[in-house]
């Protein structure tokens, strides 16, 4: 009876760690997998996931009970040791695309423009109505 256990046990230990390593990592519906890091010669690897609205989602794969994370800029550092980066880098998930002066200076003109065209159908519009 012994031996049935301990084979047992091999067997669901064996499934877990089978379980553990072809485990893919997919974004779930409306988020967009953007890049991750591989730690530990390939042994761990962490993905990052954003939904476009400023929320970021990790998966975690392959790290078993208590470990630690750091994250300085786009490096990742797992128990202190640094991963090696793929995809695109997870600062970029929060950058957004600074506008050139010279397209400040379009979206500030074709604001002034359409205020001014407000005022003057606004002033067209009661002279109409003084009119009739």
């Amino acid at each position: 009876m012994e031996k049935v256990r301990t084979y047992l046990y091999g067997v669901a230990t064996g499934f877990c760690l089978l379980a553990a390593m072809t485990s893919c990592a997919k974004a779930a519906p409306g988020w967009k997998y953007t890049g991750g890091w591989v730690c530990k010669d390939g042994r761990v690897s962490v993905t990052h996931s954003n939904d476009g609205l400023g929320a970021v989602n990790f998966f975690i794969a392959g790290a078993w009970f208590d470990n630690n994370y750091t994250l300085r800029g786009n490096a990742l550092y797992y128990n202190g040791e640094l991963c090696r980066p793929f995809g695109r880098p997870f600062m970029d998930n929060f950058r957004t695309a600074t506008p050139t002066l010279e397209e400040q200076r379009e979206q500030l003109m074709r604001r002034e423009q359409a205020e001014h065209e407000r005022v003057l159908k606004k002033c067209l519009d009661r002279i109409e109505k003084e009119c009739e």
